[in-house]
């Protein structure tokens, strides 16, 4: 009697597991009807805005089409559901097995689940169907994962697959660099500055390759030029697209909105919109665009209590203490708010902060405070113009701060490195021995005169 119990146990498993596979088969041919439910995780870390958007694309692909898949499929990739993001990628290629895009966002979805061997397969599955340049960002993401398995060999030959795509030259450069090859990396480096002049990674390569080669001063310059550069990207250009597909959903878009209406100055609507936002979730960057719109609407008392909740969750910063201090400056509570912008100003160099103590100062008689703060916001308005390669504008800057304050060691020195980058040797040596007087052991400025000398 026991053993028939078995048997039956035995083949009801069986059935079941048959009954599985034909279901599971079922659901991923492309000749299945409407109503396949997709996967649904828990969206209960992520803002009602963000989380209806994903409900909204769930409710879509129950008429099972390619494209409400993969639509479904990006978002769960961008906001950390790779299982689920897999298997909606399974069904859209199901569905549709000629799409590249099904097949990039696979291979995404494996790759950041540690599955890089088969996300490999699926960037190379969609490398027949890629239109123009795609194939290089697939070829570009293989190489990554090569390089994850610990297979230098074959990333490099990756890479190589795409020349003229920035990334992949990158990381091949990079992979030249460590493997003693630099006077190979240094033509792809050189060429990268050449049609990406604003980007500080490739300068800092660039830098590492001269000096590996010997040539101190060569990297010296690519250093300088490293500094000034405007564009700071992500470790590799993967993480970076995933970060700006980010940008186009939920409340960032509402973000990014209200920060285009104050751009155009329809302050009233854009702090709407940020109201909006802080009412479904706290983001401390809407909130310091909303202290900004209720400034510029001069409603003071709203600006306070939005600042007095970023404060006590998000802390203080030179931007934020500046805008208190404003708030308290139009109530008539003028000494709190010189309080606040000494504040700010002793946590950085902080142009703002400076500008409101000299006027503070100005308005109370104090010439020499007012001046000695007039100097300060000088020489971080020149720094900045220095570091944005605007270098006429940050000399003229620096030298009406050091007229203010001759002893400005840090406007001395800036002021030095404005001219030696202008190559104007004589002013440039005349501006770090002032810095040097003052300030004996000031390094950069020791080792930028000895450039400056050198060069003579």
């Amino acid at each position: 009697m026991n053993g028939i119990i078995r048997m039956l146990c035995i083949l009801v498993t069986c059935e079941m597991v048959v009954a599985t596979a034909v279901i599971t088969r079922w659901s991923l041919s492309p000749h299945s009807g409407p109503g396949l439910q997709p996967p649904r995780p828990d969206l209960a870390f992520l803002d009602s805005v963000t989380a209806q958007e994903i409900r909204d694309r769930q409710k879509q692909v129950t008429s099972d089409r390619a494209d409400d898949w993969r639509s479904l499929a990006e978002i769960y990739v961008l906001y950390g559901f790779f299982n689920e993001a897999s298997i909606c990628c399974r069904r859209a290629a199901a569905l549709d097995p000629e799409a590249f895009w099904t097949y990039l966002w696979w291979g995404t979805a494996l790759s950041r689940l540690g599955i890089t061997s088969e996300s490999t397969e699926k960037f190379l599955a969609g490398i027949p169907y890629a239109e123009d340049s795609l194939a290089d960002v697939s070829w570009y993401c293989i190489g990554l994962n090569l390089l994850r398995e610990e297979n230098p060999h074959d990333a490099e030959n990756a890479f190589r697959t795409s020349p003229g795509y920035a990334p992949a030259d990158y990381e091949l450069a990079k992979l030249l660099v460590r493997s003693d090859r630099v006077f190979e990396a240094v033509p792809i480096l050189n060429r990268l500055i050449e049609d990406h002049p604003e980007t500080e990674k490739y300068y800092q390569l660039r830098a590492r390759s001269a000096r590996l080669l010997g040539n101190w001063d060569l990297s010296a310059d690519f250093e300088d030029q490293a500094d000034r550069a405007t564009q700071v990207l992500s470790s590799d250009e993967l993480t970076g697209f995933l970060e700006e597909q980010i940008g186009r959903h939920g409340l960032d878009v509402l973000i990014h909105d209200s920060r285009e209406l104050l751009r155009s100055r329809s302050v009233a609507a854009a702090a709407a919109r940020l109201g909006n936002v802080l009412s479904v979730e706290w983001r401390h960057d809407a909130a310091d665009l909303l202290v900004h719109a209720e400034l510029e609407l001069d409603h003071p008392d709203q600006a306070l209590r939005i600042l007095n909740k970023t404060l006590v969750r998000s802390g203080p910063t030179p931007q934020r203490l500046v805008a208190l201090g404003e708030v308290h400056h139009r109530q008539g509570n003028h000494d709190r708010a010189r309080d606040l912008w000494i504040r700010a100003s002793h946590l950085r160099l902080h142009q703002p902060a400076h500008e409101r103590l000299s006027e503070y100062y100005e308005r109370n008689g104090n010439e020499q405070e007012a001046s000695r703060h007039q100097a300060f916001a000088l020489l971080a308005a020149g720094i900045a113009a220095e570091r944005t390669d605007h270098l006429h504008s940050a000399a003229e800057m620096l030298e009406q701060a050091v007229a203010i304050n001759p002893l400005l060691s840090h406007g001395w020195f800036h002021l030095g490195e404005c001219h030696r980058l202008l190559n104007e040797s004589g002013p440039a040596e005349q501006a770090y021995r002032r810095c040097l007087m003052i300030e004996p052991y000031h390094g950069r400025a020791r080792r930028s005169l000895d450039r400056v000398i050198a060069s003579h």
